[in-house]
Parts: structure tokens; sequence; C-alpha cells
């Protein structure tokens, strides 16, 4: 990790000071949402078997026009073989991956390669991650003008449904 600056340790602080609250009642609301979906995946099995592939792409270009599998593709085919494992044994990752600490932060200036090492910690969740946890992520660019505060959110959602097929028909009722 790159050290940081008083400044960026006062930004942050500050930072979740004012948004800290707001951020775990969004943990606590994700968290009693993945316990209702595990609950309703027996019920709705047989459902979303049925769903056709044109329907949730249809579903998934409605909800957000942004596409972060692609960039994670182009992102790690720019990654080099054995760079980056230093962050996995880096203690800061590891209380994040453990759910000690909120936010992992990885100030860097331009070209410093931060988004190439996000592109491998996500490489890193996604193989070994459970297989009832979802790895959602997204890529912000200010050069994209597609990337306003609702497609932001909602690319995470279309990943669930890409993920997820058990959330589909839910999400179909409000298509």
């Amino acid at each position: 990790m790159v050290a940081r600056s008083p400044l960026v340790d006062a930004r942050h602080g500050r930072f979740n000071e004012v948004y800290g609250p707001q951020i775990n009642n969004e943990v606590h609301c994700t968290q009693t949402h993945n316990t209702t979906i595990n609950y309703s995946y027996s019920q709705d099995n047989d459902s979303s078997e049925s769903a056709t592939l044109k329907e949730r792409k249809e579903l998934e270009n409605w909800l957000s026009p942004l596409n972060f599998r692609q960039t994670q593709s182009e992102v790690r085919g720019v990654w080099r073989e054995g760079t980056g494992g230093w962050v996995l044994n880096d203690e800061r990752f590891k209380r994040w991956q453990n759910g000690d600490m909120k936010t992992l932060w990885c100030p860097g200036f331009p070209g410093a390669g931060k988004t190439v090492l996000a592109s491998y910690i996500i490489n890193h969740l996604e193989k070994n991650i459970k297989d009832n946890a979802a790895v959602v992520y997204i890529y912000c660019s200010y050069k994209d003008p597609k990337q306003t505060a609702c497609n932001l959110v909602a690319s995470l959602l279309k990943q669930l449904v890409q993920d997820f097929p058990i959330t589909f028909p839910r999400i179909k009722e409000e298509f």
C-alpha cells in the first residue's frame, strides 16, 4: 500500500465521520437482502431456470449501460504475472477481507497501478470467495458521461443478476 499523507488521512477520517453511519446502514441492508435472497432461493429456483437468456439480457441492458465485467477483463489483460501479490499479504488487506475494516484505501498518483491492483484483488476474490457471496465492483472514470450515480449503483445490481440468476424474477417484476 502507498503511504498516506496527513491530509489524505484527515479527509478519509472526515469521510468516514460523515458517511460512515450511512455506509454501515447500507451494509446492514445488503446483509439483510442477502439473507432474503438465500431464503428465497429454494422457492424461486424453478422460475429462475425458466427465464430466457434474451429476457435476462434485456433486463441487464435496462438496468445499466455500463459493463464493468468487460472493463475487468480488459484491465486484467494488462496485469503481469508476479505483480500485485504483495497486497494479499498486507495486514490492511487482510483486515478488510475479514470484515474488520469497512474501507480499503489505496491512494496513488495517476499511472501508479491502482486500477490494475484493484483488478488483481477482484480476480483473487472471485476465485476465493464463498459461492453464496457476491463480488461486485465498479471502475470509476471521470471521462465517461454514462457513469452517473444511478448507472453506477444499477451496474452493481446488474452484476448480481448476472451472477445469481435467482435474482432475475424479483427484478423482472420492476422491469
